[in-house]
């Protein structure tokens, strides 16, 4: 497709000699051809720049110099650009096949109407295995509540750059969450959610990192308030129990069972067990009930698009397959304990011959 829409991508990285020769190469492998592809480097001390140089030849635009974080450097590169739309690929993240933007492009051909287009991403934990999808149709209610669309799959008109003045360097951590709020509350009717897989995200960057996770709570809580006057509940949540949460508790105990090696989940065996939920800690109690030598059937989730996938050679199932599967044991894996207690609840009265659990329950 030749007449499509002019699609700059835009990297940015500091440090990164691991991970950005595949961003590069996912971006240069691109089918589609009107693609402007910059790269803004924070004056990285390691070897990203010299695997940048491989690839000079082929990139647009190249900027190496210090900066004042990421959404700085997004600024430097919306600022150089001269696309359609805006994409930010960092170096963590890559695109999910060599025909994305060819698709995304010809969505935008057939609904020139649109001012931000969003999608799906697949988020990967290099180190456990785990991986769960983050991408839905959103309304500027579920911003309100404290709903996020990711980054890597978002493409946005570049005029809204200028006409909200790029991203609030105010926000280290949720700047794009601020910029997007913005454009739902103006554009909403302009704005479309596809289905795909656009890019995959490595877990592990600065929004997820446990050091900055409290620094991330308390952005998300100014930008709600200053949006929408009011802080969606489970920002309060983690905002009051960060410190003493029945969670982190929870961990601690947890650790302390490895550390000291004691007795638990003998109850379980020879039981058939599923685990309810396919977040991170689905992955920590998968490995822990593996490690007892007891037998994991499968995954359970609401989402439909995690069907029929696996998740560490196991099958991920609706809840549906409990009517007629032969299992035991469900085990709930959802983090907090409310939502799980919750959730125990309302399996409790739909599955009544089964035994089930929160993970809180077994440390």
């Amino acid at each position: 497709m030749n007449n499509g829409p002019k699609i700059s991508i835009i990297t940015a990285c500091y440090n990164a000699e691991n991970t950005i020769e595949q961003t590069i190469q996912s971006v240069l492998g691109q089918t589609y051809e009107n693609i402007e592809y910059i790269i803004v480097d924070g004056a990285s001390t390691d070897g990203t720049m010299e695997i940048v140089e491989k690839y000079r030849d082929k990139i647009d635009v190249v900027v190496s110099e210090s900066d004042k974080g990421v959404y700085d450097a997004f600024n430097k590169g919306v600022g150089l650009a001269t696309g359609d739309f805006i994409n930010f690929m960092n170096a963590d993240d890559y695109f999910s096949t060599n025909a994305i933007i060819e698709r995304i492009a010809l969505y935008l051909v057939n609904h020139s109407h649109v001012m931000l287009l969003h999608g799906n991403v697949k988020a990967i934990d290099e180190i456990t295995g785990h991986w769960h999808y983050r991408g839905q149709s959103l309304s500027l209610r579920d911003f309100e509540k404290g709903q996020m669309c990711p980054h890597q799959s978002v493409f946005t008109r570049r005029e809204l750059f200028n006409e909200f003045e790029g991203f609030n360097l105010a926000y280290k951590i949720l700047a794009d969450v601020d910029f997007t709020i913005k454009t739902f509350k103006k554009y909403e009717e302009y704005i479309e959610y596809v289905p795909i897989e656009v890019a995959h995200f490595r877990l592990g960057g600065l929004s997820s990192s446990l050091q900055h996770e409290k620094n991330m709570h308390y952005e998300n809580a100014i930008i709600h308030f200053n949006h929408f006057g009011n802080i969606p509940d489970y920002v309060k949540y983690s905002l009051e129990n960060f410190e003493t949460s029945h969670i982190n508790s929870t961990y601690q105990l947890w650790l302390e069972s490895f550390i000291f090696e004691k007795k638990r989940l003998e109850n379980l065996n020879n039981l058939r067990i599923v685990i309810f939920g396919t977040k991170k800690n689905a992955t920590y109690l998968y490995h822990d009930l593996r490690g007892k030598g007891l037998e994991v059937v499968c995954f359970l989730d609401n989402d439909e698009r995690m069907h029929n996938q696996l998740l560490h050679d196991i099958p991920i199932n609706s809840p549906s397959i409990l009517n007629e599967a032969g299992v035991d044991v469900i085990i709930i894996s959802i983090e907090r304990f409310d939502v799980a207690q919750s959730i125990k609840k309302q399996l409790q009265q739909r599955f009544k011959h089964l035994k089930i659990c929160t993970w809180h329950e077994l440390v």
